[in-house]
């Protein structure tokens, strides 16, 4: 199941007269004539001015995929297609940006680049209700409007005059609540009844349009990160235990590792491009090496021929806490004393890696290899958020953060703390209803808590976030039948067109009493031996889940465990089936 949530940066990108990296453009000026654009849709359609003649008012929307501010308004853009397709309005989106103008820290606050079709899996994940078409190639089309950041916007009339043109709102945040001046709504009704548009220009902010022109600088920055040079200190027990506490404001991933371990040095690149694309987060990679502490240097060659050097935004942090490094080598000689200072679930083999929040706690294990650096990050962002969050107020502010709440929740529920999960995330939902809808996490703790009809609410309501889940229509099958019957539970099935994951279509005809489990498994079973563990992984979970479902709990307790154990796998739904096993009282 996907999902992404809320977290707080102190850095603003703020663009007002003109864009970034010397390229000088300025906004088309009110009044001014649409221009003409012919651009490539997710559609693999080719969209020009003339297709959207018939609109009486044109909204072009400028979005990226990579930036925050722009994922943050991407729920109210929905809503205001929703709104008012129907009295004339049609709305486009167009992603200006290069991703040859990115560095890889540009991309902390998301899954994916700005590429084409980076563009189509994230439309499809936030399910876009509108055309969105990519001027990333030339960059033309944003010159031509004056695009200095994503989100920017421009509303025309039905002559294709622009009456308006600056931010969407003045708010960076998701939550809706935080808009006090919906600036291109207010031009739209304004519009729609006539009237001159209250305020015809304002300022945008967001993230600055990636022109291809700043493809040297990119170049610049690998460059500088690829000659970077690396600290390595001796660490022991005591020493463990002080950074295992944390305390500062980042999310520190941990790897333990050795010279001398296959699987540490195949992963370690992706922790490296980790550590890098989160580089101008909260957030620090660090690096415990278990080779003899006389080999140091050989450590510290190794760590520079994989580049994992400290990000720039570290070392002001680092130094704060009167650190020098973040790559260390284990000085102690008991390795049973190092797995209580760090974390006592880990099962004592290396590589292992695990993520801990700035309260100390544990929100995600790695007792495997990173076996998928994409999905390593994902899940990673999955706890961090893809978007900012307002500063807290007052002395509770800390406690009060949906994004550390969210955190909390999660971490609850990987331990089987399933009350405590269960009344954190709904603590998230009273603080930002509008994040309801993303919240399936919260409905997993719903079932496992007994509350099967709360549990169907939260699956159906995430059905309008997601509708092409597979596993949303199962674990809302799972909660009727819990709740109902099985019978209820195939009636109400939710039909999902649309996810293309093995062995997801299968599962859903089992679901629906038109499949078995021995075409699961043989779905399961096909692809590489790294495919077939995940999709095997998926495939003993739902078997489980199901049989579960239907009263048979020996075959439950049979498919749950293998998910758990002979197919296990580093993700949310594998550690769902290690939490299953553990309420249920299995291992």
């Amino acid at each position: 199941m996907k999902s992404a949530f809320i977290h707080t940066l102190a850095l603003v990108f703020a663009i007002h007269a003109t864009a970034a990296d010397d390229v000088k453009v300025s906004p088309l000026a009110i009044g001014a004539k649409a221009p003409e654009f012919s651009l490539k849709g997710i559609d693999d359609k080719t969209h020009t001015l003339a297709d959207y003649a018939k609109a009486d008012l044109f909204m072009i929307a400028f979005l990226s995929n990579h930036c925050p501010t722009s994922q943050a308004v991407e729920g109210r853009i929905k809503k205001l297609v929703r709104d008012y397709k129907s009295k004339g309005l049609t709305l486009i989106a167009i992603n200006p940006n290069n991703p040859d103008g990115l560095r890889p820290d540009e991309l902390g606050y998301s899954k994916y680049n700005d590429g084409f079709d980076d563009m189509k899996k994230h439309a499809k994940e936030q399910d876009f209700n509108f055309d969105y078409l990519y001027d990333g190639e030339t960059q033309a089309v944003a010159k031509a409007y004056g695009c200095l950041a994503t989100p920017h916007v421009f509303i025309f009339d039905k002559e294709r005059k622009l009456r308006y043109q600056g931010r969407l709102d003045e708010s960076r945040y998701a939550d809706e609540s935080t808009v006090k001046s919906p600036d291109a709504r207010n031009a739209i009704e304004a519009l729609l009844e006539g009237k001159e548009v209250p305020i015809a220009t304002t300022k945008t902010h967001g993230c600055s349009t990636k022109w291809l022109e700043k493809k040297a600088l990119v170049a610049e920055d690998n460059e500088k990160w690829e000659s970077g040079s690396v600290e390595v200190e001796g660490i022991d027990v005591e020493g463990v235990k002080k950074l295992r506490k944390n305390g500062t404001e980042k999310y520190r991933l941990f790897n333990v590792w050795a010279t001398w371990c296959a699987p540490c040095v195949e992963e370690f690149p992706e922790l490296v491009k980790t550590s890098r694309k989160f580089g101008l987060r909260d957030f620090e990679l660090i690096t415990i090496s278990m080779d003899d502490p006389n080999r140091a240097t050989a450590v510290k060659t190794f760590l520079e021929d994989k580049n994992a050097v400290l990000p720039s935004k570290l070392k002001a942090s680092l130094q704060k806490e009167g650190r020098t490094t973040n790559s260390y080598i284990f000085t102690g000689s008991d390795s049973d004393e190092l797995i209580k200072a760090l974390d006592d679930q880990w099962r004592g083999p290396v590589p292992y890696t695990v993520l801990v929040a700035p309260d100390g706690s544990v929100v995600k294990r790695w007792h495997e290899p990173i076996a998928n650096g994409e999905e390593f990050r994902s899940d990673i962002l999955q706890i961090m958020g893809r978007f900012y969050v307002p500063e807290g107020q007052g002395a509770n502010a800390k406690a009060e953060d949906p994004n550390e709440l969210m955190q909390k929740a999660i971490g609850a529920f990987m331990e089987a703390n399933i009350d405590g999960s269960v009344k954190l995330f709904d603590r998230v939902v009273e603080l930002v209803p509008t994040a309801k809808p993303q919240l399936w996490q919260r409905g997993l703790a719903l079932y496992y808590a007994g509350k099967y009809k709360e549990g169907r609410d939260q699956f159906e309501v995430h059905q309008t976030a997601n509708s092409h889940d597979v596993e949303n229509a199962a674990w809302h099958f799972l909660c009727v039948a819990r709740a109902e019957s099985i019978e209820a539970a195939r009636k109400h099935l939710i039909d999902i067109t649309g996810d293309a994951r093995v062995p997801m279509k299968e599962v859903q005809l089992l679901f629906a009493g038109k499949g078995t489990a021995e075409e699961v498994i043989a779905a399961a079973s096909t692809g590489s031996d790294k495919q077939q563990r995940n999709q095997l992984c998926y495939a003993h979970l739902y078997l489980g889940l199901y049989y579960e479902a239907t009263g048979d709990d020996a075959k439950a307790k049979e498919h749950i465990l293998k998910a758990a154990n002979d197919y296990a796998m580093q993700h949310y739904m594998g550690e769902v089936a290690r939490v299953h096993a553990k309420v249920r009282k299995w291992q």
